[in-house]
């Protein structure tokens, strides 16, 4: 994905914006600039036909005939959800609040953010952020189905809506900050600390699901 973004966008050296690289950086023809534009734009369609094939995979082995999804359904109960809570826990907490939030807002520098290329990392935060959403809720997009909140709800319904609010907190300081994220390092700290917090409130509140349900997790909150 990021080999993508940096051909598409080039080096981020704008103080406001993504990269600006020209279009002209591909053209084989005389208006060309730079160099290699021939090889520039074999490897683009490269790997974005890679990219393509790598997310169908992905697709089709969640689809009822596929692999994992037989794997998966076929773990014992607990495996299972400590697979689910283990990955929403790693996300929220050591992955989104800490290296891709947390190194960046230290530093200030653009370079550690997610999408240093594209300037479109407040957006893959979202997007991670929802995703966690989405396991806890059951829901993605136009389906919906039961998610854990169906679990912890009858087991212990504060919980459960801690956990929901923790989940509508993170997202909404999240949509708080203004991009571009490399700017937000700057000139915004506390709306991008506050995300990181929120981020970190829901990680703590994650592992008390996972007490909740007879497990254990060591998360980086």
């Amino acid at each position: 994905y990021h080999a993508i973004e940096f051909l598409l966008w080039g080096q981020d050296l704008s103080p406001d914006g993504p990269g600006a690289r020209p279009h002209t950086d591909f053209d084989t023809g005389s208006a060309g600039t730079a160099s290699n534009q021939d090889r520039r734009g074999e490897y683009l369609r490269v790997v974005t036909e890679l990219l393509v094939s790598d997310l169908q995979g992905l697709t089709d082995t969640w689809t009822e005939s596929g692999d994992y999804r037989a794997t998966f359904t076929a773990l014992d109960t607990h495996e299972a959800l400590t697979n689910m809570l283990l990955g929403m826990g790693s996300l929220s907490g050591a992955e989104l609040s800490g290296e891709r939030m947390t190194v960046a807002f230290d530093t200030q520098d653009q370079e550690d953010e997610h999408s240093c290329f594209s300037d479109n990392t407040h957006m893959d935060i979202l997007g991670n952020e929802l995703g966690i959403q989405n396991v806890y809720l059951g829901r993605y997009g136009a389906i919906a189905g039961p998610g854990l909140s169906e679990l912890v709800a009858p087991l212990d319904p504060e919980l459960d809506k801690a956990m929901r609010d923790r989940l509508e907190a993170a997202v909404a300081a999240i949509e708080a900050i203004p991009p571009p994220f490399d700017q937000a390092l700057i000139h915004h700290r506390d709306e991008v600390q506050a995300a990181i917090d929120a981020l970190r409130a829901q990680t703590e509140t994650i592992v008390d699901v996972a007490t909740l349900l007879g497990i254990t997790l060591n998360l980086e909150a």
